[in-house]
């Protein structure tokens, strides 16, 4: 399949079908555990290979992985992708349980019941998250109060071997296996596998013959979920060495497609399309790539959703920060309950914002139209 091609579809199908870069790849990205801040290395390795085969260089820097795809026209982009999900990790061990610390944004309740795998230095341990069932509420305690993260337990299922192994520190990942429906694409590790999945498909084509496009640098980036601290570590670095005219984050974020949201303070994002970002809670982006982004979108018949917002982050409120001046984007697929073993994306939204992602960097008027905004 061409660019010119790809830019006409209004079907995804084919990008989820048994390619090399389909459903195959996908299931394997949100299927490998990356609880954030302690296991991000298991994905990383896997992607090396998968880079090196796309004619990709790549490297570690700090924690992250950067891979450059030299461009065969003007100017260059850093696309920033994070490979972290949120999960848990040990932190106190007595009385037959395990208490666990979050790591990333978690709602308590949403929490409660999972099967967990905790990860310890001699192998895996299959666990549940406890709570107080119906039949016993009224035995003790407040059975009124809500759910807060110090309530919650992991009792684990192991052997009496492998309990004893579990350790502080010890990764503690929700099991969410991928699955896919006709429509939606679920699982705990849709934030940002998709974001990794959709890159590695950009990549991809670049091998079109008839492709222009600039040099592309993605930061495979770690510990967003905990504060976006690997790019605020690694970054400067990045920047210093490969000087990047752009920045764009590629992420997941919340559907507002939900009753009881307040839009006026959340925005009103559908799952049908990217989320273009003027604001969040950490950052403000460039208003003039922010609107030639949304251009770019009608342009294409792209169905997406300009957000304004008090909530949630990216590794954008670092990025801005440290990138040196360098304007930067926001762009996201829509999710629902992000952050839990039921977090959905929608199949069509996840195509569309690669295909957006496309319109931008390989059809070489709009690129240099991207550009010239970046480096005016």
């Amino acid at each position: 399949m061409n660019i010119a091609d790809m830019l006409q579809l209004k079907s995804s199908e084919a990008f989820f079908g048994d390619g090399r870069f389909g459903v195959r790849l996908l299931e394997e990205i949100l299927n490998t555990p990356t609880v954030s801040g302690i296991q991000e290395r298991l994905l990383i390795e896997k992607l090396r290979s998968i880079l090196a085969g796309l004619g990709c260089k790549n490297e570690m820097i700090g924690d992250c992985l950067v891979a450059v795809k030299e461009g065969n026209q003007d100017g260059s982009v850093l696309i920033d992708v994070h490979v972290d999900t949120v999960g848990f990790a040990v932190n106190h061990i007595g009385d037959g349980v395990v208490h666990v610390m979050p790591m990333g944004g978690i709602t308590p309740s949403a929490a409660v019941t999972n099967y967990v795998t905790i990860h310890t230095r001699n192998g895996q341990v299959p666990g549940i998250i406890g709570y107080t069932p119906p039949h016993l509420k009224g035995s003790g305690g407040d059975d009124k109060k809500a759910v807060e993260q110090g309530d919650l337990f992991v009792i684990p299922q192991g052997t009496d071997e492998q309990n004893n192994a579990i350790g502080v520190g010890d990764p503690v990942e929700i099991v969410s296996p991928f699955s896919l429906t006709d429509t939606w694409i679920r699982g705990l590790g849709v934030d940002d596998g998709i974001g990794v999945w959709q890159v590695l498909n950009l990549l991809a084509m670049t091998a079109d013959s008839t492709a222009t496009y600039p040099t592309i640098i993605v930061s495979f980036s770690t510990q967003e979920e905990v504060g976006a601290h690997g790019t605020e570590r690694v970054l400067p670095g990045i920047i210093q060495k490969y000087e990047p005219d752009i920045a764009i984050v590629l992420d997941c974020t919340s559907s507002t497609a939900i009753p009881g949201v307040k839009k006026e303070l959340a925005g009103d994002i559908g799952l049908d399309g990217p989320a273009i970002t003027f604001r969040d809670h950490g950052t403000v982006y460039d208003r003039q790539l922010t609107d030639f982004v949304l251009c770019v979108a009608r342009q294409l018949g792209i169905r997406h959703y300009p957000r304004m917002t008090q909530f949630g982050g990216t590794d954008g409120m670092k990025l801005t920060q440290v990138a040196g001046g360098r304007r930067t984007v926001s762009i996201s697929t829509p999710s629902l309950n992000i952050h839990s073993m039921s977090a959905s994306v929608k199949k069509k939204a996840t195509y569309l914002t690669l295909l957006l992602l496309a319109g931008l960097l390989f059809h070489k008027e709009t690129w240099l139209g991207f550009y010239g905004i970046a480096t005016s």
